[in-house]
């Protein structure tokens, strides 16, 4: 379960606020987070895991407080719990797909790379239809496909938490059904949670709770 308290979060020389009493997220949930551009979406995402701190509050996963944690404790918390889906991938361009997908295993000593976690790469990237592009490198991959890697990324270390920042925003009609399809189907699998925001309203339909901005308290 993820408890969000008394958030209050400010950027150093932006006019911009964002200010709500109380958001929680439930495990085995599918949660749509909407609203216009500029209200705090993805500011909400990055403070749910540590990426950025709020100047008071409280952010609570299982009873344990992220933004109370050490720099390190909290990058080494978000890599083992968190699966981030970046709307800007992300991805390094001097790795290759392959090496992309396996980094949360490179940079956490706490995640092991092995015949599974292998394993687990090749199913993922079957499914994704990037098999074929494992050794080629970001700048060789079309928007759509730098996406399906970002996706494959963020599920490879099967994450208890899945937050994904407009993750069919590159894709394709079918592609995006298909992707929202797996992220479903992977939630349901684990019993594990997905954040999502996103402008496209044609995907609301298969979420269990909508969170629209607009209702919280916030202001910019």
């Amino acid at each position: 379960m993820i408890e969000l308290k008394n958030i209050a979060f400010q950027y150093v020389n932006s006019d911009f606020r964002l200010n709500f009493d109380r958001l929680n997220f439930e495990s085995n949930s599918k949660t749509a987070i909407i609203g216009p551009s500029g209200f705090g979406k993805t500011t909400l995402l990055n403070i749910i895991s540590g990426i950025s701190l709020p100047q008071s509050g409280e952010v609570l996963i299982d009873g344990e407080s992220v933004n109370l944690m050490t720099d390190a404790n909290r990058r080494a918390f978000r890599l083992k719990h968190i699966g981030f889906i970046f709307q800007d991938f992300k991805l390094l361009d001097y790795l290759n797909v392959l090496d992309n997908i396996m980094l949360p295993f490179r940079i956490n000593k706490a995640l092991k790379a092995g015949s599974q976690s292998r394993r687990r790469v090749s199913a993922l990237a079957e499914s994704l239809n990037i098999a074929d592009k494992m050794l080629k490198y970001p700048e060789k991959l079309s928007q759509g496909e730098r996406q399906l890697v970002a996706i494959c990324r963020a599920l490879i270390n099967e994450p208890q938490i899945i937050l994904a920042d407009e993750p069919t925003g590159n894709l394709d009609p079918d592609n995006k059904q298909k992707i929202m399809k797996i992220l479903f189907d992977f939630v349901s699998d684990r019993q594990s949670m997905l954040i999502t925001v996103t402008h496209d309203h044609e995907l609301l339909r298969g979420f269990d709770r909508i969170v629209d901005f607009k209702n919280l308290h916030s202001s910019n």
